[in-house]
């Protein structure tokens, strides 16, 4: 019989938290589910306890494969999920309320959803709370209501792509893979994609079910020079998708979004662990080019007005400077266009 909900867990080296991960699932009250493990290469005991589980609940399929990212072992999964229903998890992660499951699909039965998100709360290597972030009024408005893509994804997701706190109807997933090769923002890439669609979503904040769970060995928290080119490489990609949609707010969110993501990433590079290598980012990346395609998609959208910070219309190594100086004093701020000549002349430098 065809279960109602596919779960998908790639996993790789986590043989210390995987028990956790799985025994948060097998404790769910909602039980017509398939859970598949993807063993994405592990050199620990990671596999091991994968087959210990899958002989004793038959609902779990264990699939072990050479080391290739987490976005392919998705993919992987997803080419073989059966249920009507799809929704990820990390597998050094854990769900905190044993009803999430059972409230997830019931809701979206009840309304006919092709996706609903909860929210999540973080912690540390030992389960203790970390935080919580508290929900936007704006946020609160449209909860628990059906809301369309543009909607979920200015409200819902509201930067925050996470991808693990959503159950998705299966079929909105066809035709859509996880990128090979990147090795962050994956989430955001793939939810992206999900969203031209023409959606029912809703967002529940007060379902909050899945425990993240930070600590210094995650992948999530180590330093990559892949994770800028990664990063940077979303303003084309966000660029892109404004293309695609026919929807004006979304079209407009997208291209906001293409710009805003390379201030972002350039404030990064100003970070210690980042600065040292900084020029060789510049280059290696071709962000002196970036800089000026990104100063004329805004004067393309006629969006000069949501972009006042100076940071856009300068060389990226003088923009890194000044996000250095931001960093040191605690607090940002919004240098005028017309000041960049005194900028440059405190800072000993030629634009």
């Amino acid at each position: 019989m065809t279960p109602s909900i596919t779960i998908i867990v790639p996993i790789y080296n986590v043989e210390k938290y995987l028990s956790c991960c799985i025994d948060s699932i097998l404790n769910q009250t909602y039980r017509d589910f398939e859970l598949l493990l993807i063993d994405d290469g592990s050199t620990d005991k990671s596999g091991e306890i994968c087959n210990e589980y899958a002989l004793r609940d038959k609902r779990i399929r264990v699939i072990h494969k050479p080391n290739t990212g987490v976005s392919d072992t998705r993919n992987c999964a997803l080419d073989i999920a059966t249920g009507k229903y799809v929704i990820f998890m990390d597998a050094d992660d854990y769900w905190t309320i044993k009803t999430a499951l059972e409230q997830l699909f019931d809701i979206a039965e009840a309304n006919d959803l092709d996706i609903i998100r909860g929210e999540y709360k973080a912690v540390n290597e030992k389960g203790k709370l970390l935080f919580s972030h508290p929900i936007s009024f704006a946020r609160l408005a449209i909860s628990k209501k059906i809301i369309s893509s543009y909607e979920f994804l200015k409200y819902g997701i509201n930067g925050e792509f996470f991808l693990v706190l959503s159950l998705f109807r299966k079929s909105i997933l066809k035709n859509i893979q996880f990128e090979k090769g990147r090795i962050f923002l994956e989430d955001m890439r793939f939810y992206s994609q999900i969203l031209l669609q023409d959606l029912r979503c809703m967002y529940v904040p007060e379902l909050k079910f899945y425990a993240y769970r930070k600590y210094s060995t995650s992948a999530s928290s180590k330093i990559n020079p892949l994770k800028i080119r990664d990063s940077f490489d979303m303003c084309e990609f966000f660029y892109s998708l404004s293309k695609k949609t026919g929807v004006n707010e979304l079209k407009v969110l997208f291209q906001k979004m293409s710009i805003h993501i390379y201030h972002s990433t350039l404030e990064t590079l100003a970070n210690d662990e980042y600065y040292i290598n900084c020029r060789k980012y510049i280059t290696d990346l071709k962000l002196n080019s970036k800089e000026k395609e990104i100063r004329k998609w805004i004067s393309e959208f006629k969006l000069r007005k949501y972009f006042l910070s100076i940071i856009y219309y300068i060389p990226p190594i003088i923009g890194i400077y000044l996000f250095r100086i931001k960093h040191k004093l605690g607090r940002y701020i919004i240098f005028p266009k017309r000041n960049i000549k005194k900028i440059l002349s405190y800072l000993h430098l030629k634009q």
